[in-house]
């Protein structure tokens, strides 16, 4: 996304291509960009941890956080959370 730019779900391939290496039989994700801090992050996608955890049958055990910072994109941050049991 911060290559591009843009706010999507594909950009770098789909969901499931992308989180393959982790070896977890359900995944899901929730995206983000210009929230310049972790806690602003938070507090904006944490609103849809809940959907995302249930999207993996309630058996979500792990989750991690990635960003990556573009000053050249008017969003200039963009961010990931990856939930996957």
């Amino acid at each position: 996304m911060a290559s591009s730019g843009t706010v999507s779900h594909s950009a770098g391939g789909n969901c499931a291509t992308r989180v393959a290496s982790l070896r977890k039989s359900r995944a899901a994700e929730n995206i983000g960009a210009g929230y310049l801090s972790f806690s602003e992050m938070l507090k904006q996608l944490g609103r849809f941890f809940r959907p995302s955890r249930e999207s993996v049958d309630g058996g979500a055990r792990h989750a991690g956080v990635a960003s990556v910072a573009n000053p050249e994109s008017p969003y200039r941050k963009f961010w990931a959370l990856v939930i996957a049991d």
